[in-house]
């Protein structure tokens, strides 16, 4: 019984996917206004129940059989998407003045309680080379204080003025911990930051995704602003 609901749902979903366009904004919307009905209506025998109860079914029927991902239930999820066995991405390095580099702790980019997204792709890919200045500038002043901080023994945390957003009443976060964080002792053997390097990074993991099988790394973009004001170099 239970195989033939999943089959007569999963069939459903195909049948309505390519209205998708339509259906998701009805639901989005449909979620709040139902909300508002059952607030209004909260008095009433049954509605709290009925309300609370429907709720709960379509919130299961989003976790479990229904592979579509609709707001409040989009960010719902117990677990992590399963990430493929190869992937590709890009990185960046910061550069010093001896050429030294060291991977970007992106916790010096963080923005409003969130991660500032460095668009590495448009960077390589895009024929703006003033864009690419601006961003790599940014990119520096940011590393250049959040490591001042680190060498303090006093990285920020809490609530800090924006810079990105250049507005003195929004606010930001650095989070507790971070993977691979900067350490004081590892930037002991940097001179000042100088320029970034972007690299275009190919990994392969085993199947069970615990290992590392092979990674192999090429340099693609190479920017220095403090040199010149139109100082950089695509590698090809």
């Amino acid at each position: 019984m239970s195989e033939l609901l999943i089959i007569s749902v999963e069939t459903l979903v195909e049948a309505l996917r390519p209205y998708a366009d339509l259906l998701l904004p009805l639901i989005f919307l449909g979620f709040f206004f139902l909300s508002t009905l059952a607030i209004i209506f909260s008095d009433r025998k049954y509605i709290k129940k009925s309300y609370v109860s429907g709720f709960l079914v379509v919130l299961l029927l989003f976790q479990t059989i229904m592979p579509l991902y609709i707001t409040p239930f989009i960010n719902w999820h117990k677990f992590s998407s399963e990430r493929p066995a190869e992937s590709a991405g890009y990185e960046v390095h910061i550069v010093d003045e001896s050429g030294n580099e060291i991977q970007l702790d992106r916790k010096a980019t963080l923005a409003f309680n969130g991660v500032a997204s460095i668009p590495s792709e448009q960077m390589v890919t895009n024929n703006s080379n003033e864009t690419n200045q601006e961003i790599a500038q940014w990119i520096l002043k940011r590393t250049s204080e959040y490591r001042a901080e680190v060498e303090r023994g006093e990285p920020t945390r809490g609530a800090v003025p924006s810079d990105v957003w250049n507005l003195p009443h929004r606010l930001y976060r650095f989070p507790a911990h971070s993977v691979g964080a900067w350490t004081a002792d590892e930037l002991s053997g940097f001179s000042e930051f100088i320029g970034i390097r972007i690299y275009y990074v190919q990994t392969e993991t085993s199947s069970d995704g615990s290992q590392i099988v092979s990674q192999s790394e090429e340099l693609v973009l190479e920017i220095y602003p403090e040199k010149s004001p139109d100082n950089s170099t695509e590698v090809a």
